[in-house]
């Protein structure tokens, strides 16, 4: 395992890892595996692969590594538990992470305060503020002392409760304990304002993020695109350039600004300021764009829209596809519907039940009974039941029908 070559390899893996990128990973691991004398890869390779495993939440794949692990005689430490864990939490699966470390300690190995810190963002992402603080509790019995991890998951876990005074009383401590807030800590204290609808304490925790980071501006700038305030958008973005040059993520959340506040003219007039600064469009700032010409009823600018991607060879799925097809089934336009589905089987996109349903919508809204019952039976038959009828499909014919419709 010495040599250049294999230091690359142990780097580029690491990379990989922290990506969640478990493929290409595994990959570079099996090469390191296969270089090294037998029972001679060394334990933090191991627990490099164990880390990809963990950033993909693959909690699965993670323990099915883990007892080849023991099966190559690899004794587990505190940090391979710690990844295992990891993959649990990121799951939500606190269960599941606690019986990790129950098997850690069997193992004579002590928990520390990021093991907890693990069980704590598991909590967080089950939303379960009881059993965060339930864990607070048994941290504090143990004499842990908690990170800035700890109470920003913490902290998460509030949020999506959406208990607003549990979030000021940890943040409160969390100052208390010397730990200043960082990106992570504001952003959830403004998710906490979204997801409780509480627009003015999200505008407050904004205010109190020093505009030290793009992150910051573009954080702001999101908030009062969820609050449709335009005017604050523009200002925010007007402070950003005196401080940073503005990158594609800035032009977007302006872009979604107004889309969200339903200016179309305005989105495009930005989209044509972007351009004419060199920054590209990307595969969101076409999304948006689709989105708020589909909502605005404008199908031909949001056809245009799409044509615009293709050409520039980004990539184009079918959630973005079935933007189109929906806006044509609210519109009633079935004619535009079929011709897009016809459009997309001459592509590498792969149609869902939602783009069937979408033109079945559309037939529907324009009257079309025949026709839509004509479009389910062709749609099954030339999708090779490979995309099965849903609730949605059988509703609108139902109620199309005012009978039961048997197919």
């Amino acid at each position: 395992m010495k040599g250049r070559g294999h230091g690359a390899k142990l780097k580029e893996l690491n990379a990989f890892a922290a990506q969640g990128a478990v493929a290409p990973a595994w990959e570079l691991f099996q090469l390191l595996k296969a270089a090294a004398s037998p029972g001679q890869l060394p334990r933090f390779v191991w627990n490099t692969m164990l880390k990809a495993y963990a950033n993909a939440g693959d909690e699965v794949n993670a323990r099915v590594f883990y007892k080849s692990m023991l099966s190559a005689q690899v004794v587990p430490n505190a940090k391979t538990y710690g990844k295992l864990m990891e993959a649990a939490a990121k799951r939500g699966e606190t269960p599941t992470a606690r019986a990790w470390m129950t098997q850690m300690e069997r193992d004579n190995i002590k928990p520390g305060i990021l093991h907890y810190s693990q069980l704590m963002a598991s909590a967080a992402h089950a939303a379960n503020l009881a059993e965060a603080e339930m864990l607070d509790e048994e941290v504090r019995s143990l004499g842990l002392v908690p990170t800035e991890t700890y109470y920003n998951s913490l902290l998460n876990a509030c949020a999506k409760a959406g208990d607003l005074a549990s979030c000021r009383r940890w943040y409160q401590e969390m100052l208390l304990r010397g730990f200043q807030p960082t990106s992570l800590t504001y952003s959830t204290l403004i998710s906490a304002g979204r997801w409780t609808g509480d627009a003015l304490s999200g505008l407050a925790w904004a205010r109190q993020w020093p505009r030290t980071s793009l992150e910051a501006y573009h954080a702001f700038m999101d908030l009062a695109a969820v609050h449709q305030d335009l005017h604050l958008a523009v200002r925010s973005f007007h402070e950003l350039t005196q401080v940073f040059m503005p990158s594609v993520t800035t032009y977007n959340t302006l872009l979604l600004a107004f889309a969200r506040g339903g200016d179309l003219r305005a989105a495009q007039q930005w989209l044509r300021r972007m351009v004419a600064l060199t920054e590209e469009p990307n595969e969101v700032t076409y999304r948006i764009l689709i989105q708020c010409c589909a909502q605005a009823g404008d199908l031909l600018s949001a056809a245009g829209y799409l044509e615009e991607m293709e050409a520039q060879h980004l990539t184009v799925d079918v959630t973005t596809r079935n933007i189109l097809a929906n806006a044509a089934a609210e519109a009633g336009d079935a004619a535009f519907a079929k011709e897009w589905l016809q459009s997309l089987r001459s592509t590498t996109t792969t149609p869902d039940a939602f783009s069937f349903n979408a033109v079945l919508k559309a037939q529907l809204a324009a009257g079309d009974l025949p026709g839509a019952e004509e479009h389910f039976h062709k749609f099954f038959a030339a999708a090779g039941r490979t995309v099965q009828p849903d609730l949605t499909t059988f509703g609108m014919l139902i109620l199309a029908r005012k009978e039961v419709f048997w197919w």
